[in-house]
């Protein structure tokens, strides 16, 4: 197994409000580093991301990326290397597929992960790095799933977006309130709920058939800060 990858499976995680206490580190430190990648591959990508989706949605996933850095750093350093190059292309690119919701005939996770499978390809040339990245895009909402194996790579993926996108007491332990201050401070959600919340609604419209659906209503109004959720 390609360790950079993040490709070592791990059991699913029980994103329950009910279900906290799971940290490992009960003190996290605060993220004091809230630089981006720097290299060729990743300025290529954030480019992108700029040009093609919502100012909202690019700080969204930048908050994704640094709220994945601090829980690695904090509870999860027994696990094998991510490369960070690899965490911030898919944090970019998970919501990519909301760009063409109206005209795409494919659910949105799916065309999040064929886009981003395409643009490492082009870019890159790694097939591993490619196949890694789509599969931890396409269950990014599998979050009600807690039987069987997901690998790393995909488990904190959905970590982050159950943290920004919920702020969910099963991980918000993870990390230190402090990080969350300062991360959102540098990326501002800006409407961020709202935002997404309409594209949800516009996804289950012109895709009724879709993997959004199966999350249900309160996927929705969990992220609207309505109901609990997950």
């Amino acid at each position: 197994m390609q360790s950079y990858l993040g490709l070592d499976k791990v059991p699913t995680f029980n994103f329950s409000h009910t279900s906290t206490g799971t940290a490992v580190n009960k003190d996290p430190k605060p993220l004091s580093d809230l630089s981006l990648p720097n290299t060729e591959l990743c300025n290529k990508a954030l480019k992108l991301a700029h040009s093609e989706l919502s100012h909202q949605n690019v700080n969204h996933s930048i908050r994704l990326f640094l709220y994945g850095r601090a829980i690695i750093a904090e509870q999860l350093k027994h696990w094998s290397h991510i490369d960070e190059e690899v965490l911030f292309v898919v944090a970019l690119f998970h919501y990519f597929g909301f760009k063409d919701v109206k005209t795409s005939k494919v659910s949105f996770q799916l065309d999040s992960a064929m886009l981003a499978r395409e643009f490492i390809l082009k870019e890159s040339l790694d097939e591993d790095f490619a196949c890694v990245a789509s599969e931890a895009i396409i269950r990014q909402t599998f979050i009600n799933v807690t039987t069987g194996y997901i690998s790393q790579l995909g488990l904190i993926l959905q970590m982050a977006l159950v943290l920004d996108n919920f702020k969910s007491p099963s991980v918000l332990e993870y990390v230190n309130p402090k990080t969350i201050e300062e991360v959102e401070k540098a990326y501002p959600a800006e409407g961020w709920r709202e935002h997404l919340a309409n594209a949800i609604d516009e996804e289950n419209q012109y895709k009724p058939w879709g993997l959004t659906s199966t999350l249900g209503e309160n996927f929705k109004l969990g992220v609207l800060g309505k109901v609990e959720f997950p």
